[in-house]
């Protein structure tokens, strides 16, 4: 596999799964480009604030922008059954 291959791979993925979990991510991440297939394939998306994550930057604008936010387990699982 070669970097190259990445955008591709993660937009099947995307594709593939019914919701995307973004624990952590940077403004120009590989998973900030999964999220941005996720959205235009219509997935719902949910970030993880840990407010500590080393990659914060993508996941703040996703809060911003109205992402679902869980702080543990339990906000997951509500997340998860919407």
């Amino acid at each position: 596999i070669y970097p190259s291959d990445f955008p591709v791979r993660n937009r099947i993925i995307s594709g593939l799964s019914k919701k995307l979990i973004v624990m952590a991510a940077g403004d120009n991440s590989g998973a900030m480009l999964t999220v941005r297939n996720a959205l235009d394939q219509g997935r719902d998306v949910l970030v993880y604030d840990s407010q500590s994550a080393i990659y914060q930057q993508g996941i703040e604008s996703l809060i911003e922008d109205g992402a679902f936010v869980f702080t543990n387990y339990n906000e997951l699982i509500d997340g998860l059954l919407l």
